[in-house]
Parts: C-alpha cells; sequence; structure tokens
C-alpha cells in the first residue's frame, strides 16, 4: 500500500473534533442528504405513480401494491420510511424492494426491509451476498429480523427484468461499463422517461471516476431519458447530468494528470472515463 501525504501541520489550530448531534442530517451532493432516524421524513411527488423519500428511497405505484427502490439506513429510520410509504396509497401494500447494489449504503436496511415482508429483487449474484447478510445469526443482538423469523424471499435478476401490469410499467436493467459495481441495478420508467439509479451518475459530484457509464447505459440500452432520480443527490434533467457527468470527466483526467506529474499513482489513475 502507498499512502499520499500532502502536508503536514505540527502543533497547529484544527477543525472541532467533537460528534455532531444525533438529531444533525448528513449532507448529500445537490440536496440529496440522507438523514438520520430522528430527521423529518418528506415524500415528495416525482410524477404519476412514483414518488421520492427523504434519504432517497423511491416509491413506485403498482394496481394492486407498492414498490420500493433502495431501503439503506439504521433500522428505525427504515421502519420510518416504509410506514411512509404505505401511508402514501393506504389500500395498496408495500411488497417489494428493489437493490441497486450490495454496498453498504444501499443495503444497510435490508434486513428491516425483510423484516417487514418485502420480497428484494437485485441482480443474481447479489441474492448470494443478501443471504448471508439475512440469515447470519447474532443470538445475542437480536434484531426486528430475527425477532420476526422471516426469511428473504428474493427474486434475481440477469440482464433485464419487467415490472409490469395495467397501470405501471418498470424496466430493471444491469449496469453495464462501470468499474464501481458488477452487479448493479438500474430502473428505467419508460412512461416518464425516467431513470431511477444509486451510484452511475451520482455516486460524487467532483470527480466522475466512472460517469460514461450513465452514458454509456442509456445508449446501450436505448432509452428517452429526461430525468434523473438518484439516491444520493437530488432530482436532475438529462441536461443538468451531462453537465455534470462530462464537467466531472474532465476533472478527473486533470487529477490523474496532476498526480502522475508528481510521481503519485493514484489508484484508478491514469482514468478510464471517454
Amino acid at each position: 500500500m502507498k499512502i499520499y501525504v500532502d502536508n503536514y501541520l505540527v502543533d497547529s489550530q484544527i477543525a472541532d473534533l467533537s460528534a455532531p448531534s444525533p438529531n444533525a442530517q448528513a449532507g448529500g451532493g445537490r440536496g440529496g442528504g440522507r438523514g438520520g432516524a430522528n430527521a423529518p421524513i418528506e415524500v415528495t411527488p416525482m410524477a404519476r405513480g412514483v414518488w421520492r423519500i427523504t434519504g432517497g428511497t423511491m416509491v413506485i405505484e403498482f394496481a394492486d401494491h407498492m414498490t420500493l427502490f433502495e431501503v439503506d439506513g439504521q433500522p428505525a429510520r427504515i421502519k420510518q420510511v416504509i410506514d411512509a410509504a404505505r401511508k402514501i396509497v393506504p389500500a395498496k401494500p408495500v411488497t417489494q424492494v428493489i437493490v441497486s447494489h450490495h454496498h453498504f449504503d444501499h443495503s444497510s436496511g435490508l434486513r428491516e426491509a425483510v423484516a417487514e415482508g418485502l420480497t428484494v429483487i437485485s441482480r443474481r449474484d447479489n441474492g448470494v451476498i443478501f443471504r448471508e447478510m439475512t440469515e447470519r445469526p447474532a443470538p445475542h443482538f437480536p434484531d426486528d429480523l430475527a425477532k420476526s423469523g422471516k426469511k428473504m424471499a428474493f427474486v434475481p435478476v440477469d440482464d433485464h427484468l419487467q415490472l409490469r401490469d395495467a397501470t405501471m410499467t418498470v424496466e430493471l436493467y444491469h449496469i453495464i461499463a462501470n468499474s464501481h459495481m458488477a452487479d448493479g441495478l438500474f430502473a428505467y420508467v419508460p412512461e416518464h422517461k425516467m431513470i431511477i439509479e444509486g451510484d452511475i451518475a451520482t455516486a460524487a459530484e467532483e470527480l466522475q471516476w466512472w460517469g460514461d457509464s450513465w452514458l454509456d447505459n442509456i445508449a446501450y440500452r436505448k432509452l428517452d431519458v429526461e430525468r434523473n432520480v438518484s439516491v444520493h443527490m437530488a432530482p436532475m434533467t438529462r441536461a443538468e447530468v451531462d453537465q455534470m457527468v462530462k464537467g466531472g470527466i474532465g476533472r478527473v483526467k486533470q487529477f490523474c494528470a496532476d498526480h502522475v506529474a508528481k510521481g503519485d499513482y493514484f489508484p484508478g489513475c491514469p482514468a478510464q472515463v471517454r
């Protein structure tokens, strides 16, 4: 392992290192804050039959049920999110959750979702990881899932899965050309020309290490996209994402060039983006 140090400060003033208030809300790029367990829950309509809950969880309405996209957070927070989703259309139960990929900031609410009876939809190989996450016992620290005795119901996705009934169509696609995740999914809602995603274009704003993956997926799937709704950031138009991605790709290339010029071979450089 190499560690590059840019500067040393000895006996100097440092920032306040005290722990944040338990009620403090985590920040996120472009207003996409996640929110702690006590942060207020807001449900924002995105389009007909589609809502976004504070923290990035999306809710999609079908004829007789509701499906979530992503449940990340601590158990108490996930209970709040699922309860909020159940109140959107009280007559329709929340029955499914689509999990984009297995990274902790996208799957930490998985056990609570299973405890609440939700069927998990994700890439097939994520099922191996998710089964381990939901079945490994911790007898001295039982959570809601352990107390419920429930087992995960899992729907695997290979390259493509369509969720469709008389009122809603959602296309789930395997993410291609992405150096961040091999087993990722994104959702596309044709009626609204909307992509719902986590970590394709919106894992970071400043440096876009795999930003061309967003463009590649749209081209490869031949999608007509007008809007991008993400887990980590506030919703954006296609033009706004294009601008962010292309600028971020340029900054990644410059970042790598600057480090190489100093003899620092930073992980990820040279940048594999166009």
